[in-house]
């Protein structure tokens, strides 16, 4: 059934598409999981779509010259319907003819082969998880964008890339109103690892690097992500961290029918240094572009290999206009100083290995060298951020962000996007990410922090778009698939974020923070089975207290105080077990179990909490915890000191202190303050339920009952956004009150009795619950 696979092109349908080539099947860019006879079926339906194919047909098709009951291909048309229905959709793809056979109903467009993408589809046939301690990962591109088991408040981040890729190639063009030049199609490059023939065997080091940030600033060009290097060397059975020779380098590009293998030497001859490049078809071997040039002097080989990397660009067809545009000479992207750019190098090398630690005393070194090193400020930053040591990485961030300008057009970006997002600035963060993927469409990593970004703002219509276009360039890194499912659950899109953490899951990445998000819908869909596998996967590991942090949530938003005490308990002593790093994973229980005493009525024992855990006001959720506590001389001391220490942080002053000021102005008996508080908030107001929530109780205060509706309405329409919260179900409790107040009593009792439903499995001495009981039995008849 495959002999056409190899020039037929690619099958579209509705928002599939569908590759023969490389047997992919991809939804708006996010690959699907199809097995390989159900995958048959579809090719033979959208070869002939409309037309009734026969029950012999599609057997003959499927199972060529073999004999077949007619159950197996009921069978993979079920299948089929089911792949094709997983994600909410109730379209009808196949139709029945009773006794006849099968027709598709789409329409179908056939796109030629030279035509079509020439990612995702590929991509994903080598979706599989690579180390995040890659020595080929630059600065910045091991995004985790899994959120840590912190605070229950944050515990949740389109063109083709090819095509896209394009586009930016001609926006070069326009940029520099040269004369028109015909565009060109992007290239898939593959770097293999440059060759040292030196008595220095730190040179190969730094020219590669060289090399790499030369080429990363061309939009019209694609350096294969490492993951993906990685994963095709898995298959073909070499170390996923195996030296890239040229030969290899070759055969990897060609596994991936990407466009060109590019490699580098240096050798000593004589009293010169000879630099040579070379680019070659990946699949025939021969030779598109070669430079080489000589220097007497070791220090001037960045800078000669900086003017050979232009010539290669040429002879790959780089725009001619983006050359001028994105070749910032290596001395201005990173240093004048050889020994400096040696040592950045060897650090940025020791960190993808791991080595935070020793990494450090290389950047500090390359800064001594030269203190206008951008890059190496930058890197300096993010191993501290490696380290858990935030607020010694966030002046180096600064520093960077301040020396922008003496970098490359795409380290800008970065520095610029990464800056404003570890400052907690999300306008800035979010233009400058913006900016990033509109100039380089290509670079998954931008797509990623911003659908991360989206989230965080309770924007998730853009949120899911930008991690689709993440997941659709880079299937072999975890990230993507990270940010989407959470942007899927937060916009209660249960079923997209179920089939997003089962695909990642399958190729490898079965990580904490998956089992936590599939924990959270298995509890909003009431599935025991799946809550208690999710538990199973993290017993015995570090992670264990952090889903005990969830399992004592989830009993708290079910009413069961007692068990939610004991589960957070466990899972206090048990991080505090691990020792003193643990410190910020103690913090965060102790302010969930804080907040979720004072949620469920226990004001007292929540201050008491509060006042005898150590470790808490060092968080920046602590003003909040304090709050909630009801110590509010303690949270306004904090939340004036947060807000001087951060006050470029958006995040920090329109989303997080207007909530606590609102908790203080309740506390204190100021409705209205408490309004007035949250005005800035209204902007993120689903990132949580906490905005509506207090704003709700604000209303009922001032007798604005059809307003605190509203607000109560607001969280019982969005479940995913905080699937273990308690104060979901009081939510309906709220409506009801907020119902009887207008006198809709119908409508009142039926909220109540939603409440009482939700919490059928609730303690019965709950003060809440008992209030709730008294209330509902004095509702007029």
């Amino acid at each position: 059934m495959d002999a056409k696979a190899p020039d037929e092109g690619q099958y579209r349908f509705g928002s599939f598409l569908l590759d023969p080539a490389h047997r992919s099947l991809t939804r708006d860019g996010v690959p699907v999981e199809i097995t390989y006879r159900v995958f048959e079926v579809l090719l033979a339906f959208v070869r002939s779509p409309g037309r009734l194919l026969t029950k012999d047909e599609l057997l003959e098709a499927v199972w060529p010259g073999r004999f077949m009951e007619e159950g197996s291909l009921k069978q993979a048309i079920s299948n089929l319907r089911k792949v094709l229905n997983g994600y909410d959709d109730d379209t009808q793809y196949i139709t029945t003819a009773p006794g006849r056979g099968y027709s598709f109903a789409p329409t179908v467009e056939r796109i030629p082969l030279k035509f079509a993408p020439q990612t995702g589809g590929r991509d994903a046939a080598f979706a599989s998880r690579a180390p995040d301690n890659n020595p080929r990962v630059r600065w910045g591109s091991s995004f985790a964008a899994a959120a840590s088991p912190s605070n229950s408040r944050v515990r949740d981040i389109a063109l083709g890339g090819a095509a896209a890729a394009l586009i930016a190639c001609i926006v070069a063009i326009v940029w520099q109103r040269s004369a028109p030049t015909p565009p060109v199609n992007p290239k898939l490059i593959v770097l293999a690892d440059f060759q040292d023939l030196t008595d220095d065997p730190a040179l190969g080091t730094v020219l590669g690097n060289v090399l790499e940030i030369d080429l990363a600033q061309s939009p019209c060009l694609i350096l294969m992500p490492p993951q993906r290097v990685s994963e095709t060397l898995r298959l073909m059975e070499h170390p996923e961290d195996a030296k890239l020779t040229p030969a290899l380098a070759q055969e990897v590009c060609a596994r991936n029918q990407g466009n060109a293998v590019l490699s580098g030497t240096v050798a000593q001859v004589g009293s010169h240094f000879l630099v040579t490049l070379e680019a070659k078809n990946c699949n025939t071997g021969t030779s598109i572009a070669e430079a080489k040039a000589d220097t007497v002097r070791k220090d001037d080989v960045p800078a000669l290999l900086d003017r050979l990397t232009v010539d290669l660009r040429e002879g790959l067809n780089d725009s001619s206009a983006s050359i001028p545009k994105f070749d910032v000479p290596i001395a201005q992207a990173t240093t004048a100083s050889f020994e400096a750019l040696k040592a950045y190098s060897l650090g940025e090398y020791t960190r993808a290995s791991g080595d935070n630690t020793t990494a450090i005393a290389f950047f500090k070194r390359a800064i001594e060298l030269d203190s206008s090193f951008a890059l190496a400020y930058a890197e300096l930053g993010s191993a501290y951020f490696g380290l858990r040591e935030t607020e010694m990485g966030k002046p180096y961030y600064k520093k960077a962000f301040d020396l922008r300008d003496r970098t490359s057009e795409n380290e800008k970006l970065r520095i610029s996007a990464v800056y404003y997002e570890r400052v907690g600035n999300f306008t800035e963060a979010v233009r400058s990410y913006e900016l990033w993927t509109q100039t380089y469409p290509q670079d998954w990593l931008a797509w990623a922090h911003l659908s991360n970004l989206f989230v965080g703002m309770a924007r998730y219509p853009e949120s899911i778009a930008a991690g689709r276009e993440a997941l659709r360039l880079n299937p072999a890194h975890y990230g993507p698939y990270s940010v989407l499912a959470r942007a899927y659950k937060r916009a209660t899109r249960f079923a997209a974020a179920k089939a997003i953490g089962r695909l990642a899951i399958a190729r490898g990445f079965d990580s904490w923070d998956m089992h936590g998000l599939l924990y959270e819908i298995a509890f909003a869909e009431d599935d025991p089975a799946m809550m208690t596998a999710q538990i199973a996967k993290e017993k015995g590991k570090p992670t264990e207290p952090w889903m005990l942090d969830y399992e004592a949530l989830g009993a708290a938003t079910a009413g069961q105080l007692k068990r939610s005490r004991a589960l957070f308990e466990q899972a206090i002593t048990m991080a505090r077990a691990q020792g003193p790093d643990s410190r910020e994973e103690v913090a965060n229980i102790l302010e969930d179990y804080v907040e979720t005493l004072s949620i469920l009525g226990l004001k007292q024992e929540s201050r008491k909490l509060a006042d005898t855990s150590t470790g808490l006001d060092d968080s920046e959720y602590a003003p909040f915890a304090f709050a909630m506590a009801s110590d509010f001389d303690r949270a306004n001391r904090l939340t004036t000191t947060l807000g001087n220490r951060h006050p470029d942080s958006t995040e920090i002053n329109d989303a997080d202190l207007p909530v606590t000021r609102a908790v203080i102005a309740l506390g204190q008996g100021k409705p209205n303050d408490a309004i007035a508080a949250l005005q800035p908030a209204l902007l993120y107001e689903m990132r949580d339920f906490y905005t509506a929530s207090f704003l709700a109780q604000a209303y009922l205060a001032t007798k604005a009952p059809d307003k605190a509706a509203v607000e109560f309405r607001k969280i019982l329409a969005n479940r995913g956004v905080d699937g273990l919260s308690p104060q979901y179900p009081l939510a309906y409790l709220g409506l009801a009150r907020a119902l009887h107040m207008q006198g809709k009593l119908g409508e009142s009792r039926a909220a109540y009795k939603q409440f009482f439903s939700f919490w059928k499995n609730a303690d019965g001495d709950l003060s809440i619950l008992q209030d709730a009981r008294r209330e509902y039995t004095q509702l007029p008849s």
